[in-house]
């Protein structure tokens, strides 16, 4: 209930904004974003991978150099040094959420994008998969770094995560330079055709080969992507979906006078569309690997708004995507693969400050 009621009070404050393009509503997403903040961090035994946590808990605090071996710093030393595992998440949930939100407060519709963050993005990770969710917050903030060209510290900023936070985080490197393609129709068609041929061709054991040139320290994360690997190709509505919308932005953004920040999350996208094809038999690599790109949807959905010039049209697209934001929320707190050890039930929401059992 916690979580559609959430979803609900965002929602409408989205529709408000875009009714209301002059409204002054900074306090009130401040607001929003402390909330968001608080119910990630004060969580109880609820979510994806929450039992990996407790596991990494417990043992940070018999071997710290076992716990390293396992999980990044930035998870590790806190809990060798911490009482309580609900004190890591909350330092999680602060960073996470406050740096995300303060680059979505930059877009004219920042509430529909804390939406479509609260759907796509914000349940999963920060509710769930927390390290990998911190790693994607600092790889949106490395942005703005790529815009004023100043490659060293890009470096160092996804350096360190790599390094502290998500070891995956290594895969946005290359965005620097994807960064200034300029992608023609004819480059974008042929890459994107290309991408779900060689996708479904391409090899389980040609990616482990390729995996295996990298450090000892990526070991657990090559384990889990071969862990994951199908022998055959797994094409479905997730795929099609991206399929549609990477050539729906860009359709509509093609030769648009589009600022740097927009081109940005744009080539972000159509890279991420194209990853996600290539590595359709890996699915570890084609959802979280691929989504330090993908995730650039959150901010380009509304970005299309003030492209598509007819009111109507603009309404519908609204609608559309809040009701798919309300699917997605329905998707990840009642269909997870709760079979799996690592996991837990979403449902019945439970806290530290209060119990639903």
């Amino acid at each position: 209930m916690e979580y559609y009621f959430l979803f609900f009070i965002i929602a409408v404050l989205a529709l408000y904004e875009y009714s209301h393009p002059k409204a002054k509503m900074d306090k009130t997403f401040w607001v929003m974003s402390i909330i968001l903040v608080v119910f990630a961090g004060t969580r109880k035994d609820i979510g994806t991978d929450y039992n990996i946590y407790t596991h990494v808990f417990g043992l940070s605090k018999e071997s710290i150099e076992l716990a390293l071996i396992e999980t990044e710093a930035y998870f590790v030393l806190p809990a060798h040094y911490l009482d309580n595992i609900h004190y890591v998440f909350f330092l999680y949930a602060i960073p996470s959420v406050l740096i995300i939100c303060n680059e979505i407060n930059k877009e004219k519709y920042k509430f529909l994008v804390l939406l479509l963050f609260y759907s796509f993005t914000y349940l999963f990770y920060d509710m769930g998969i927390m390290r990998q969710g911190l790693a994607l917050s600092i790889c949106i903030f490395s942005l703005r770094y790529i815009k004023r060209k100043k490659l060293g510290i890009f470096i160092i900023i996804i350096l360190s995560s790599t390094l502290i936070i998500h070891r995956t985080c290594f895969v946005f490197f290359p965005m620097y330079w994807i960064a200034n393609i300029n992608f023609t129709r004819k480059k974008f068609y042929i890459l994107l055709v290309l991408s779900l041929i060689f996708g479904i061709t391409f090899q389980v054991r040609w990616v482990a080969e390729i995996l295996s040139f990298l450090p000892n320290i990526f070991q657990k994360t090559i384990n889990t992507i071969t862990d994951t690997s199908y022998s055959d190709s797994s094409f479905g509505l997730t795929e099609c979906r991206k399929i549609v919308l990477s050539i729906f932005f860009f359709e509509l953004l093609y030769n648009k006078h589009i600022s740097s920040r927009e081109k940005i999350f744009l080539n972000m996208y159509l890279v991420g569309v194209f990853l996600s094809l290539l590595l359709i038999n890996h699915l570890t690599m084609k959802s979280r690997g691929t989504y330090y790109y993908c995730i650039s949807e959150i901010f380009i959905i509304p970005l299309c708004i003030k492209y598509i010039k007819t009111r109507i049209y603009r309404n519908v697209f609204v609608f559309i995507f809040v009701l798919y934001g309300l699917l997605y929320v329905k998707n990840i707190i009642r269909e997870q693969e709760y079979y799996e050890w690592q996991n837990l039930p979403y449902e019945p929401y439970n806290s530290i400050i209060y119990n639903t059992n």
